[in-house]
């Protein structure tokens, strides 16, 4: 794998972690209201 390829799914990893937190965020957020 090159550093390139490697590089663009430490990206992809990095994107669907923080899209999953702020699914997470929003479903705490709206339970409280």
């Amino acid at each position: 794998m090159s550093e390139r390829e490697q590089y663009e799914s430490d990206v992809v990893q990095q994107v669907t972690v923080g899209l999953v937190n702020v699914e997470v965020l929003v479903e705490q957020w709206l339970s409280h209201y």
